[in-house]
């Protein structure tokens, strides 16, 4: 499985590093009732693939990336391979928490995903966008399942940018950062917030929808 919902993933096989934790930061507590996925098929779509998903079909020769992605029965989510090719591959498990604060009832703008499969130590975060669509919900961001959604994998170059955050710990490898530990949530939060707004400009224009179930 090529496409893991938290992007990290694909952030590691650039050669970037991206913050981790040794072990899980969020609870059930700081979940947002509001938030939830449609379960069923998922692709990921690069800007420079013209393949309309709701005509294609999982294919390691497509330029579109695939992922299952079904609830659990502990509020989590999880994402497994779609591809056959990929069958033998570690499902990636990962929860979603909110990153910024909206009235009750409404969607907030940018998520966090905390993710990990059975291979890793610990945890990898991204940012989740979700994106309006017709089953999304109103114009408020009122909830529907979200079928669309931008993630932006929190890379330690991208987030210490603007300079150090609190409570994330930066590693350093010949005069490189190569890797950065979070210690709190809200450390995660922050890392989230910088991200979304490094990868303004460029917002949208890699997607992960859904297809079918």
């Amino acid at each position: 499985m090529r496409m893991l919902l938290t992007a990290a993933g694909l952030a590691m096989l650039a050669g970037c590093a991206v913050l981790t934790a040794p072990a899980p930061l969020f609870s059930a507590a700081d979940r947002d009732p509001s938030f939830a996925l449609e379960e069923g098929l998922w692709a990921f779509r690069g800007n420079d693939c013209r393949v309309d998903p709701a005509r294609a079909a999982p294919n390691r020769k497509s330029c579109l990336d695939w992922a299952r992605i079904r609830r659990l029965e502990d509020g989590g989510w999880i994402a497994e391979p779609a591809e056959p090719e990929d069958a033998d591959d570690a499902p990636a498990r990962f929860d979603v928490y909110p990153a910024t604060v909206a009235a009750p009832g409404v969607r907030t703008p940018v998520y966090v995903a905390e993710g990990r499969t059975d291979k890793d130590e610990g945890v990898n975060y991204a940012a989740l966008i979700p994106r309006a669509g017709p089953a999304d919900g109103d114009a408020d961001n009122r909830p529907g399942a979200v079928r669309r959604v931008v993630i932006i994998a929190l890379e330690c170059t991208t987030i210490t940018r603007e300079g150090p955050i609190a409570d994330i710990i930066v590693e350093h490898k010949d005069g490189s950062i190569s890797g950065c530990t979070a210690k709190t949530k809200d450390a995660v939060r922050e890392a989230a917030r910088r991200a979304v707004v490094a990868g303004a400009a460029t917002l949208g224009d890699e997607e992960i929808v859904w297809v079918r179930r």
